[in-house]
């Protein structure tokens, strides 16, 4: 089970019996230092599990930010809340994918997820003119969980 932190002392707080209770191996849990601020981070983040382990058995995504106050573009250009509680998530899977063939992936959500307006997909990263940072979190989190419920239909049943 691979855990990626932003911080590590956080990180080593996580509380992830019951998911590494699926597997019967809990001793083998590594966390792994990572940044979902950037693209460019996520990938070497990704690139550290990929030449550390042979396979994943499971991946917790759970690392994210509340609602904001500000718009806030991360270096990629993306609002922040959208590109740590999603896009950052849905990147690390699709890359480690490959060792995840039998490994269960948890995209952790809030109930927020039922609480966003209706919205265009084509265009969910709002700007600083229109900016409603609960709403902005309350996407990030219906994101998620859509682009879940996509991955698990094409490419895992353990996703």
């Amino acid at each position: 089970v691979v855990i990626l932190v932003r911080n590590p002392i956080a990180g080593a707080n996580v509380n992830i019996a019951t998911f590494v209770s699926l597997y019967e191996r809990q001793k083998n849990v590594e966390r792994k230092r990572g940044s979902s601020t950037s693209t460019r981070s996520v990938r070497v983040a990704a690139g550290v599990v990929l030449r550390t382990f042979e396979r994943i058995d499971g991946l917790v995504c759970c690392a994210g930010i509340g609602p904001q106050t500000t718009y806030y573009p991360t270096i990629d250009g993306y609002e922040s809340t959208i590109q740590i509680n999603c896009l950052a998530h849905a990147l690390l899977s699709t890359v480690l994918a490959e060792k995840l063939t039998k490994g269960v992936v948890i995209h952790v959500s809030s109930h927020a997820a039922l609480d966003t307006t209706p919205f265009d997909y084509a265009k969910p990263f709002l700007t600083n003119e229109i900016f409603d940072g609960l709403e902005v979190y309350s996407r990030s989190m219906l994101m998620i969980n859509v682009f879940t419920k996509m991955a698990a239909e094409k490419c895992s049943p353990g996703l």
